[in-house]
Formats: C-alpha cells, sequence, structure tokens
C-alpha cells in the first residue's frame, strides 16, 4: 500500500517556506523603508545644518538676527515669483523685510503678511525692484528688476560709469528696510547703447531662487 503522507507532508514544507520566505521579504521591505526615510531625514537635517551655519556667520559679521523660516508653498502660474513661509505676523514678521540665504545672499522680500505665514516676493518676480551698488570703481547705483526668467537685470546706470562682467551686486542700504551690502548676484553681460542715457547689466542672482526651502528674515529696523 502507498504511503501518501509524504507527499502531503512535502507540500506542507514548501507552504510553509513559502509563507515564511514571503514573511522575509515583507520584512525586508519594512526595513527598507525605513532605512530610506533615515537618509531622507538626515540629508534634510544636514542641508539644514549648513544653511544655518551660514546664516550664523552672518549673524557673527552683522549683529543681525534672521528668523529662519521654511518654505511651504510657491506660485504655481507665470504671474509672478513668490513663496510662502511658515512664519507670520505673531512671529514677528514685517511687510518689506528683506529675506536671505546663507552668509546675507537677498532672495526677495515679504510683501503680505497672515497671521501664521507670509508671502516673498522673490528678486525675479517681475514686480520687483531693489535699490543695488556695483562693486566697481564708480561704486554705480541702479535698480535690480525682475521679470526675466532665471535672471535679473540692473537699470538705470550711467553710460559714463563702467560695468563689467563679473562684477558683484549688492544691496545700496536706500531702501529703508533692506540694509547695505546683502549679496544679489554678479553680472554676466553688459547691455549698452549709445542713443539711451542708461544702461543695463543682465545679473545671475547668487543664490538658486527654484530650489529655496529654507529662508531668513531680517528683522526691520
Amino acid at each position: 500500500m502507498t504511503s501518501i503522507g509524504s507527499p502531503i507532508r512535502t507540500i506542507n514544507n514548501y507552504v510553509i517556506k513559502k509563507d515564511e520566505l514571503l514573511r522575509r521579504i515583507l520584512e525586508l521591505e519594512e526595513t527598507l523603508k525605513h532605512r530610506e526615510a533615515a537618509l531622507v531625514e538626515q540629508t534634510i537635517l544636514t542641508e539644514e545644518n549648513n544653511a544655518l551655519r551660514e546664516q550664523l556667520k552672518f549673524t557673527k559679521r552683522t549683529a543681525r538676527i534672521p528668523l529662519q523660516s521654511y518654505v511651504v508653498g510657491k506660485t504655481i502660474d507665470n504671474t509672478g515669483n513668490t513663496l510662502i513661509i511658515d512664519k507670520g505676523a505673531r512671529d514677528g514678521v514685517q511687510e518689506k523685510s528683506a529675506v536671505i540665504v546663507g552668509d546675507g545672499i537677498l532672495v526677495g522680500k515679504i510683501i503680505k503678511v497672515n497671521p501664521k505665514t507670509a508671502i516673498i516676493r522673490l528678486i525675479n518676480d517681475p514686480h520687483s525692484k531693489i535699490a543695488a551698488t556695483v562693486l566697481n570703481e564708480d561704486k554705480s547705483i541702479g535698480l535690480v528688476e525682475g521679470g526675466f526668467g532665471i535672471s535679473v537685470k540692473l537699470t538705470t546706470v550711467l553710460q559714463t560709469e563702467v560695468l563689467k562682467e563679473g562684477d558683484l551686486i549688492i544691496t545700496s542700504g536706500l531702501e529703508e528696510t533692506v540694509p547695505r551690502g546683502l549679496l544679489i548676484g554678479s553680472i554676466t553681460k553688459v547691455e549698452k547703447e549709445d542713443y539711451r542715457p542708461f544702461q543695463e547689466g543682465i545679473i545671475q542672482p547668487a543664490a538658486t531662487l527654484a530650489r529655496l526651502t529654507l529662508v531668513g528674515i531680517l528683522p526691520v529696523e
């Protein structure tokens, strides 16, 4: 008489091994998810730590203490370049305050304050105008205007003054709420026509405006 116990035990062992394998796969997938989440968290913490270190340099150099804020939203149309941050009137944020990253790099100004949030108008927004100075021999004064894609433009600089590629552009301090010396960017191209009273310069912003996550709001003094 042929025994059927052995085949049944073989099938049962196969089912058990298959279930054990599936359980082990699920455990490994869960472990991998936790490790990936930990890696993402570590990457974010490292980026934030580096950003805070740079802003600490600015604080030591100027005695100004920026209010740290996270970017929580942005415009999704082509009419402007604005960001929403997670600090507002309850945190002391005021309209027209300068917004920086790193060691004093200007990225925009506050244009609207809500109780818990605020809106930043970036320097490449079509409505943005910043009083600026060129670090050249003439210490040229002009306006930095947005509306030119990822670049911005230095305008209203007299034809008699010398602009060169590579010249650094900083805030002039002629605006009540924006201190002098914040870096805006550098000139990549000079546009000069003899028949025009002013010359212009295309500026590459010092900050990557499309990737802002943590910014500092300078207090209005």
